[in-house]
């Protein structure tokens, strides 16, 4: 997956990020934003609590994604899988916002997005 603004895994994941006050950064900068530039991380938090924190945000992504873009499961995806996928990349200090939007290529398909083929 290529971060650019035709990939509508990339487009939503940031707009999404936008929405649930996550960034602030424009499109072609938010890619290479790291997990812990996300308003959600905190320095001081315990590994527990960013944990903690991480799956919450998860959630968020997935209603906002299925409930407000309209995506859907891949084929042989489970909201947990998915879920879980993003909690991985959110608990990461050095993924990128691009990571994430790959891991939600992989389990959604996004309104409008070209069948893989």
């Amino acid at each position: 997956m290529s971060w650019n603004n035709t990939n509508r895994a990339a487009k939503t994941t940031w707009t999404t990020l936008m929405l649930l006050d996550q960034l602030q950064e424009v499109f072609d900068e938010a890619g290479a934003l790291k997990m812990e530039e996300l308003f959600f991380w905190k320095a001081t938090q315990s590994e527990s609590v960013r944990l903690h924190e991480a799956e919450g945000l998860a959630i968020q992504i997935d209603d906002v994604f299925r409930r407000i873009r309209g995506a859907e499961f891949e084929a042989g995806v489970t909201r947990l899988q998915a879920i879980e996928d993003m909690v991985k990349v959110l608990n990461a200090a050095d993924k990128t916002v691009s990571d994430l939007a790959k891991i939600a290529d992989e389990a959604y398909h996004f309104w409008r997005e070209r069948d893989k083929g």
